[in-house]
């Protein structure tokens, strides 16, 4: 059984400066657009863009996944949200929560390659334990 910690792992400050350090990290990439893969993506993608917010800046959201109503995948990914989306030549941050297999990450980032997406960054909050 599980016990819950008394303390916060990771205090809130320690978390902040991290993300201060991405914001510095993606603003010299100087992306054009942030493409969040929802849902578990959002509050990260948030807590980035407060941090590179420009007037130019676009944010666009879409969903993948390769596990329909199941815990397993069932192999075949689905995207959707890029249908009506211009990304030609755009530099674009992709950002989404957990990289497991590493699966879903790499069909999205085929996706944006076919659609002729300029430079492409990607961020996750986790990597799951057994994958770098």
């Amino acid at each position: 059984m599980y016990r819950k910690s008394s303390k916060p792992l990771i205090s809130a400050q320690e978390i902040n400066e991290r993300l201060d350090t991405l914001g510095k990290d993606v603003a010299a990439f100087g992306c054009d657009i942030v493409i969040t893969v929802l849902s578990g993506g959002f509050i990260f993608s948030a807590d980035i863009c407060k941090r590179i917010a420009t007037p130019k800046l676009q944010l666009a959201f879409i969903r993948a996944s390769s596990y329909g109503s199941g815990t397993e995948s069932s192999g075949s990914l689905k995207i959707t949200g890029l249908e009506n989306m211009d990304i030609r030549g755009k530099k674009v941050l992709v950002i989404d929560d957990i990289l497991d297999t590493g699966n879903t990450m790499f069909g999205i980032k085929q996706a944006l390659a076919d659609e002729a997406c300029g430079p492409m960054y990607t961020y996750r909050r986790y990597n799951q334990a057994f994958y770098d």
